[in-house]
């Protein structure tokens, strides 16, 4: 499992416990917990304590970049994305249109109903709960606060 000698879940809450373990119990990833989580469980990558960590699989986003009327997201593994729900480009401090959202390999673009003016300042917000943007695994790509791009339109 990459860079990870040992990984260990955490059960948070659901229906269905391994071998009646309680919620919160912390134990090493085997077949028991791939069978949890399909049954409809949540469980989260933890270190021995139970403390939750990031997985190394989860997507970053590297930079963004407004040019014209896009706006491109670049992270760091093979993307997708769904629909625009969750997604809000800001110029200026407006909220701008969005006409259409694509992804291309490890890019996120945004297409915008009207130029991005040279100078101006674009910003993007992600609402991850909403799924929309996801690596090719289906893992959730991160909230997005106020993302700076930078603007590079001519």
């Amino acid at each position: 499992m990459g860079q990870f000698s040992k990984v260990f879940v955490k059960i948070i809450n659901g229906v269905f416990r391994p071998m009646g373990f309680p919620i919160g119990y912390v134990w090493q990833v085997n077949d028991v917990i791939a069978q949890y989580v399909t049954k409809g469980g949540y469980a989260v990558l933890c270190d021995e304590a139970g403390d939750e960590i990031t997985p190394p699989w989860n997507p970053t986003v590297q930079s963004g970049e407004a040019d014209t009327t896009t706006v491109t997201l670049t992270y760091d593994q093979t993307m997708a994305v769904t629909d625009s729900t969750g997604i809000t480009v800001t110029v200026d401090g407006v909220a701008a249109t969005i006409s259409l959202v694509a992804a291309a390999t490890n890019t996120i673009v945004i297409t915008l109903s009207a130029t991005v003016d040279v100078g101006t300042n674009v910003t993007v917000d992600y609402d991850a709960s909403t799924n929309n943007i996801t690596n090719d695994i289906g893992v959730s790509a991160p909230y997005l606060n106020n993302y700076f791009c930078s603007n590079v339109t001519a």
